[in-house]
């Protein structure tokens, strides 16, 4: 049975925060947690960046796509 669920109480994510220990506290506090061997946490990528500090200006939104994706092309067959 896979069971998903997204858990409340996690506030706005800021430069610095210590990511881990806030989406455990808020999974522990969860009816659904806490974590149990073998589940799998999924955290975006947005969150992730906001705690690195990674915030910039939404007009370089494609220049900082573009700069942070990887292409691999295969050869036609």
């Amino acid at each position: 049975m896979i069971t998903i669920f997204a858990p409340d109480g996690i506030e706005e994510v800021v430069a610095g925060s210590d990511l881990a220990a806030i989406i455990l506290e808020a999974i522990a506090a969860d009816p659904l947690g806490p974590l149990l061997d073998g589940d799998i946490v999924v955290v975006t990528s947005k969150i992730i960046s906001k705690a690195e500090g990674r915030v910039e200006e939404a007009s370089r939104r494609a220049e900082l796509i573009s700069s942070e994706t990887k292409r691999t092309l295969c050869p036609a067959r």
